[in-house]
């Protein structure tokens, strides 16, 4: 997909045009996976679309792929870096719904072990 990062203003945009530092842990054509800024867990990661959505209100049904892409990778990084909480299902992958976001551009929350968060 080629995207526009420049119409993004969100912090996000920023971490996407290499402006702004991010600790990236995995990355494809369509997301990039990086450690949250403020951790709430061991392992805090966002998963965020290369392509701006500003939240889940804007989702289609065309996004179910780039959804499941999303879960995918999340599920993969608690995997390789957490597998006893992969294994315990000690792990909560989820998106907050505005207002309760603090970035206007989606963004999935991949949390381990769950049992740990603070």
């Amino acid at each position: 997909e080629n995207v526009n990062f420049s119409e993004n203003e969100t912090v996000f945009g920023s971490i996407l045009r290499g402006e702004s530092p991010a600790s990236v842990i995995s990355e494809s054509a369509n997301v990039l996976v990086f450690h949250d800024r403020l951790p709430r867990a061991p392992l805090h990661a966002l998963a965020i679309p290369k392509r701006f959505i500003k939240s889940v209100f804007y989702l289609t049904e065309d996004d179910l792929p780039l959804l499941e892409e999303m879960e995918t990778m999340g599920l993969d990084v608690v995997k390789k870096y957490y597998p006893d909480a992969y294994r315990r299902k000690d792990f909560i992958l989820c998106f907050h719904v505005p207002p309760f976001n603090s970035v206007d551009h989606l963004h999935l929350h991949i949390m381990a072990p769950a049992s740990e968060m603070g």
